[in-house]
């Protein structure tokens, strides 16, 4: 029960300080780590599938509170790069956290998650729900900053939260 309260605490946290970092500074969206994204990627490394599909899909519904994508596209991209972290670790990478893993992890993740948004995006606009957006809408130079910061910061976060599993 402690650990699942500190979880929560935890995860409050970084919702807030993306947020407010990506609120405060609005060119921070190109260089600022994407921290719940980590934090998925991280819990997915040494969590059970059910745990991994519930947790990526409740923080993509948390994303999509403050952010001024589609809705749904966040979620979808959380479930997905959560489930694919999962089997990529279960089945291709040995279980061992090392930093070579995290670099094969965060840097897909990290392009991988607009391209969700924009087949999302492609799906509404199919239906007839929004205009279709442009690939360059969602895809720029700015993401390869984003993903060396993230890459910066998956190792420590990756740390922390084995902290506070271990709690």
């Amino acid at each position: 029960m402690k650990n699942n309260i500190f979880q929560a605490v935890f995860i409050l946290v970084l919702l807030l300080v993306q947020t407010a970092a990506l609120a405060v500074l609005p060119e921070a969206s190109i260089w600022f780590p994407q921290l719940i994204l980590l934090y998925v990627i991280a819990f997915a490394l040494n969590h059970t599938f059910v745990e991994t599909a519930w947790l990526s899909f409740g923080m993509g519904l948390l994303s999509e509170v403050f952010s001024t994508s589609y809705l749904g596209s966040s979620a979808l991209a959380f479930f997905l790069t959560g489930i694919l972290i999962y089997f990529v670790t279960r089945k291709l990478t040995s279980q061992d956290v090392s930093l070579a893993t995290l670099i094969f992890l965060a840097v897909p993740a990290t392009l991988l998650f607009p391209l969700w948004a924009f087949l999302f995006s492609g799906f509404l606009s199919l239906l007839g729900i929004s205009a279709r957006a442009a690939f360059g809408d969602f895809y720029s130079t700015g993401v390869l900053w984003l993903a060396f910061s993230n890459l910066v910061f998956l190792y420590p976060l990756n740390f922390l939260v084995t902290i506070i599993n271990k709690r």
